[in-house]
């Protein structure tokens, strides 16, 4: 049996979700089910999606939000590029994700190596950390949790929408956040919209993020005072408020 996910996105497929055990996994795709092919990127594109694959991740459900993602960003954004641990792609749900993305040879979405210097942090520690944001390929990213999140072909706004230009942090509203609190704006980042510049500014103007936690509400609350830091940030950073769960 089969989930189906429907699309609605321009060039968008059906992606069919195996019921079926994690090794099985690249065994049920295969390349007619793939992202749709976009051209090479054009020198001003404004974005990328990202995520780091795990080796606790399911396969087969990381696979079609990759798919599923691909296929919603804006014609002008990069693609999806999946960052992964040289040491953890040699097999395991690392691989068989990896293997599912080199057979639709679509360059929509591509694995990328962590260089050595990062690839023995844990994600919450990339994530905080200043050199993996500088090395990302656009100005504007869409971070989000492998296996854990989807965007929706049939959102209203886009993610190149000029709505979100005026924002460096976009993420879904946190429930138990009180208005006027410094976590009711911004939103929770495990599907987020972030500006890479702001964040690199924000680690190299002297935050220092505390050894636990979440790092989006870090981020949030620390992005949100930056005002207070000086250079190289010079400005507040722009927190949206958060819109509605879309």
């Amino acid at each position: 049996d089969e989930a189906r996910i429907p699309l609605a996105a321009r060039g968008a497929v059906s992606v069919p979700l195996p019921v079926a055990p994690v090794a099985a996994a690249p065994d049920a795709w295969s390349r007619r089910e793939s992202p749709a092919v976009a051209p090479d990127a054009a020198p001003n594109a404004s974005g990328v999606a990202v995520t780091i694959l795990g080796p606790r991740g399911n396969a087969a459900l990381v696979a079609a939000q990759l798919a599923v993602v691909s296929a919603n960003l804006p014609a002008t954004w990069l693609g999806v590029d999946c960052y992964y641990r040289p040491a953890e792609s040699r097999g395991g749900s690392v691989r068989a994700v990896l293997d599912v993305v080199e057979r639709w040879g679509s360059g929509r979405v591509a694995g990328r190596a962590l260089p050595p210097a990062l690839s023995g942090l844990t994600q919450r520690a990339l994530l905080l950390n200043a050199e993996f944001w500088r090395a990302l390929r656009a100005p504007r990213v869409l971070w989000f949790e492998p296996g854990t999140t989807l965007l929706c072909g049939r959102a209203p706004l886009a993610l190149d929408d000029p709505l979100f230009e005026a924002w460096d942090w976009v993420g879904a509203p946190w429930k138990w956040a009180a208005p006027g609190a410094p976590h009711s704006v911004g939103g929770n980042g495990a599907l987020s919209l972030r500006t890479r510049g702001a964040l690199v500014a924000l680690l190299d103007g002297g935050a220092t993020p505390p050894s636990k936690g979440n790092e989006d509400m870090w981020y949030v609350k620390a992005l949100g005072a930056a005002g207070a830091l000086g250079p190289p940030l010079g400005r507040k950073a722009r927190l949206a408020p958060t819109l509605g769960g879309n």
